[in-house]
């Protein structure tokens, strides 16, 4: 690498770490945790889903291995598991629902009735074998999904829509009840004049008021729906703007064992906060239980009932916990700034700031008063071998920047400037790098838009 290549590295790699509120990145943000995958069938295995690819360790935490978003995944997020034995994993990408049986080696994009739509969310039935929900919309749509679709083959393929959404406005989220699969529930909007004639949505979900000079205002109004067979009938939506006012809801939870109780986030229009809500009744009633002063983060109803609950308030975390299964939460004050929950066999794991907090994953024996870090990115060991030729160089982007060192990306770089910037291993081109850049800049409208609209 020349010179001035090296140079230019430099220069760019800084404005990536001090522009836009640390936004830029290869793929579109700066590098942050999504959620935690933890199998059943592999006790020793532990998947932090990130906004640039999963890091695994099968060995409790010892090792840890990278791969990257290819080109199914780019821009994947909501990340869960299917049912054992395969715990195949899914999520929601750039072009569609996509799923993996190798860990990430390969992407499968699902197929049917979603092959020319865009995936707006997804839920995978944790008990019923091969079933998997999502609402999708055509590309290009304005603003949410626009119809339910099913799958009965484990995502393979998905059947005709099973709703049509015909309102101005759009679904949010979609879950079925572990207790009864064919239970369904569908969060839902609908775009109306906003209350006092001024402000709101503009009719585009994404929370602002950017709509046409001398139209009125559109703010958008939570609905839920429900399907109590399969998605074959639906009830009428429940419009919930009498008791939460105008804002958009969606789906966190579904009790395990009671299908009519719902754990709902609540977004209000006017940006006072998100709330969480808790309804026993299938949406006929709503209390709130929490509410933060920014954005709810992570939820986990833990195996003997006790509900964790986490926000962030201007970049502070909020935690709450109830010790009777929501009937009452009290502060959460050794909560640190989380991104997801999880647990397995009394092991809280939390995705946490790794800048702020120290590490990016944790795990808690003692209820949630303390963590242990398990993992910072600097101590990821390498590139999944699968994918080592697909990911070198993001890899080397990353060490660029100071994710982890150099050394990560086996074979070493050929050496790193002053700035510690990586100097590109051989053979590395101008046009490798550019292309990086380029993705990065264009990428981060995209997502945050999508983090706008609540994705």
């Amino acid at each position: 690498m020349t010179r001035g290549l090296r140079a230019w590295t430099c220069l760019w790699t800084a404005a990536a770490l001090l522009g836009a509120g640390r936004q830029a990145r290869a793929n579109g943000a700066f590098p942050d945790s999504l959620g935690i995958l933890l199998r059943q069938t592999k006790p020793d295995q532990i998947i932090l889903a990130t906004n640039f690819g999963l890091v695994t360790t099968d060995d409790g935490g010892k090792t840890w291995l990278w791969s990257c978003e290819q080109a199914a995944s780019f821009n994947g997020t909501l990340y869960q598991l299917g049912p054992a034995p395969a715990e195949r994993i899914f999520a929601v990408g750039q072009f569609g629902l996509i799923f993996t049986d190798d860990d990430s080696c390969t992407w499968t994009i699902s197929g049917g009735s979603l092959s020319n739509l865009l995936a707006r969310d997804a839920f995978v039935d944790p008990i019923n074998q091969g079933r998997v929900w999502a609402i999708a919309s055509p590309v290009g749509a304005a603003s949410g999904a626009t119809g339910v679709y099913r799958s009965d083959d484990s995502g393979m393929t998905f059947g005709p829509s099973l709703f049509d959404y015909k309102l101005s406005g759009g679904l949010l989220s979609i879950e079925s009840a572990r207790s009864d699969p064919d239970v369904v529930y569908v969060a839902s909007f609908e775009n109306r004049v906003c209350a006092g004639g001024d402000g709101g949505d503009a009719g585009d979900g994404d929370g602002d008021a950017d709509g046409d000079a001398g139209a009125p205002m559109l703010c958008p109004v939570p609905r839920l729906m429900r399907s109590g067979d399969a998605g074959a009938n639906w009830d009428d939506p429940l419009d919930l703007e009498p008791d939460l006012g105008q804002g958009m809801i969606r789906i966190i939870a579904i009790d395990p064992d009671q299908p009519r109780r719902v754990f709902l986030r609540f977004q209000p229009a006017d940006a006072s906060g998100d709330r969480l809500l808790i309804s026993d009744d299938a949406g006929a009633t709503i209390r709130e239980a929490v509410r933060v002063k920014g954005q709810l983060t992570a939820f986990l109803r833990r195996a003997d009932g006790t509900i964790l609950v986490a926000g962030m308030n201007a970049n502070a975390p909020e935690g709450f916990r109830s010790p009777d299964d929501g009937a009452t939460f009290v502060p959460w004050n050794e909560a640190p700034t989380l991104r997801a929950l999880a647990e397995r066999d009394g092991r809280i794991y939390g995705a946490a700031d790794f800048i702020k907090d120290g590490f990016a994953i944790g795990v808690s024996t003692d209820g949630g008063a303390t963590f242990s870090p398990l993992m910072n990115f600097s101590q990821v060991h390498g590139i999944r071998p699968c994918v080592k030729e697909a990911c070198l160089t993001t890899c080397e982007f990353n060490a660029g920047i100071m994710l982890w060192p150099p050394e990560t990306c086996d074979p070493p770089p050929a050496g790193k400037t002053g700035c510690g910037c990586v100097a590109g291993r051989e053979g590395a081109t101008l046009g490798g790098l550019l292309v990086a850049a380029v993705m990065s800049l264009a990428v981060a409208f995209a997502r945050r838009a999508r983090r706008r609209a609540g994705s």
